[in-house]
């Protein structure tokens, strides 16, 4: 996976938006690192899984209530696309000792471009939607 570096491109325009889009990018930085260090014990891997699925779940509410808000029509397409993402977590758990497999990076590198293209998402939502939500409803 080559390093991971925010762009100006995955903001939406929505501060609050945006925040919480960095905070996930960033914690699955963390996660990233620690996989690719062999000397770290797998162990904490799983919990920081939750956390980040919890991240995800607070964000995704928040985006959610902007897109019903402001009658975003294609809301339920990108809520599916919500619990796709939310379920593809809590499906990768990783078995104890096997956190350092190419498998298991290759995986993490999936999830991370899967994150990255729903931001990008976010992006053509917000400048649809989700902005005029966030200004009041101008």
């Amino acid at each position: 996976m080559t390093t991971l570096t925010w762009e100006d491109k995955f903001n939406t325009g929505v501060e609050t938006l945006d925040g919480q889009h960095r905070k996930i990018f960033d914690y699955m930085i963390t996660i990233y690192n620690g996989l690719i260090d062999s000397h770290l014990k797998c162990d904490p891997f799983n919990g920081m899984l939750d956390q980040l699925e919890l991240l995800c779940q607070l964000h995704f509410m928040e985006e959610e209530k902007l897109m019903d808000e402001s009658n975003y029509p294609l809301a339920s397409e990108h809520k599916h696309l919500h619990d796709l993402f939310l379920t593809s977590i809590s499906l990768f758990k990783i078995d104890n000792k096997q956190c350092h497999t190419s498998n298991v990076l290759t995986e993490f590198s999936n999830l991370r471009v899967d994150f990255i293209t729903h931001m990008l998402n976010d992006c053509w939502a917000a400048s649809e939607g989700c902005q005029f939500a966030a200004r009041g409803g101008d």
